[in-house]
């Protein structure tokens, strides 16, 4: 059954690397609504979310960092 969902959907989970470049899968995603930033520097869109937790498990806490680069958001 795993086997036959990864055949029609596992394109929609792509591999992505950590910041030590480790390979992993995608297998959630967080999704905000968004505002342009008021800084007419910057003016991208910024994530409105009440927080970027993905995980309060103990012993495996994880989170999204949002890192600002003048025009857009990487994280």
């Amino acid at each position: 059954m795993k086997q036959r969902a990864f055949e029609r959907i596992g394109h929609l989970y792509p591999k992505v690397k950590d910041a030590d470049g480790v390979e992993h899968t995608v297998i959630t995603w967080l999704w905000t609504r968004t505002v342009k930033c008021p800084n007419s520097a910057c003016a991208c869109a910024m994530p409105l979310a009440s927080s970027f937790e993905l995980s309060k498990k103990k012993g495996k806490e994880a989170y999204v960092q949002p890192i600002i680069e003048r025009t857009h958001i990487r994280y």
